[in-house]
């Protein structure tokens, strides 16, 4: 690393120290993909001082939109592009990863290579205290990508893994996997199938962090999610799994009896007439499970009859 760094603890800055481990990652976003690092579109996020990004160079990928909020690396990341073949692109944007408009950047993407088809991948060694962020940004672009591989600090990494399927089998597996299934879980895998591609210990980064590190592989389902859809879903286990511990009739009841539901997808503060109460019926919701025992299909198939019941009454 270059003795002129000065990483910024705002940031959570902590960058892969070796080579291998950066191609590691590169290459995670490909392995198991149809799509071909040369015809591919990559957007990194959090490129740094460019070592992850010349290893996606190095792993065949010609195409990259590097985004870097601090500006110290925006030279390091120019001089990197100045070195590149004619066959290779570097696009650098300086901005917020947790406040860009990812839908307007795909859009110039697919305008600049005059094609809807090309596949965009997403791929970031994301600084951890951001990387929650990051991740609900690029799932509420209104674009799935082509594939996505991300790094994630080890216990945010498998809260996103997290599924009640994964519960099932020994019980150590079901610690590992189910434990965690909450919240960012269930947004997640509306959009994508996401599974742990790699792992990495503290040692491998500089600084090094108190915690190990994974990077998910993501993969889009096919399932289609309106953004009305997402935003409910939102709204709905925003509510209820804060209080992930307690029944949904009871979460709902306590809810209305304090008046601390206000949002778009639930205007009525009665709970005899409740848009949420009604909807939740509707597709055979049981109120008396926690939200932990409620699958992502579920809560989508929710937020869908909630949807549903206010376009009626407009």
């Amino acid at each position: 690393m270059p003795a002129s760094l000065n990483l910024k603890r705002g940031f959570g800055q902590n960058l892969l120290i070796s080579e291998e481990h950066r191609r590691t990652v590169a290459r995670c976003a490909f392995t198991t993909s149809t799509y071909q690092t040369e015809s591919s579109v990559v957007i990194e996020i959090g490129a740094g001082p460019g070592g992850l990004t010349s290893a996606l160079f190095s792993e065949g990928v010609r195409n990259v939109f590097a985004i870097e909020q601090d500006r110290q690396f925006i030279p390091m990341l120019n001089s990197l592009k100045k070195k590149l073949t004619e066959t290779c692109t570097l696009n650098i944007i300086e901005g917020d990863a947790r406040k860009l408009n990812f839908y307007e950047l795909t859009r110039a993407i697919y305008s600049d290579a005059n094609s809807k088809s090309v596949p965009i991948i997403v791929v970031g060694n994301l600084p951890y205290s951001a990387a929650t962020a990051i991740l609900q940004n690029l799932l509420n672009c209104s674009a799935k990508f082509n594939a996505m591989a991300l790094m994630f600090q080890k216990e945010v990494a498998q809260r996103i893994c997290a599924s009640i399927d994964k519960r099932e089998g020994t019980k150590g597996y079901a610690k590992k996997y189910g434990k965690g299934y909450g919240r960012l879980s269930v947004l997640t895998q509306m959009h994508y199938h996401a599974e742990v591609c790699c792992n990495f210990p503290p040692q491998a980064f500089f600084p090094t962090p108190k915690v190990h590190s994974q990077v998910v592989k993501f993969i889009p389902n096919s399932v289609y999610v309106s953004e009305n859809d997402y935003k409910i879903v939102g709204e709905l286990t925003s509510l209820f799994f804060s209080y992930k511990r307690k029944k949904i009739a009871t979460i709902l009841r306590n809810a209305y009896k304090n008046k601390n539901i206000n949002n778009s997808a639930n205007p009525n503060n009665n709970s005899s007439n409740s848009v949420w109460l009604k909807a939740g019926e509707t597709v055979d919701i049981d109120f008396s499970k926690r939200p932990e025992d409620i699958p992502t299909q579920s809560w989508l198939a929710w937020a869908r009859a909630v949807g549903a019941i206010l376009d009626a009454r407009k």
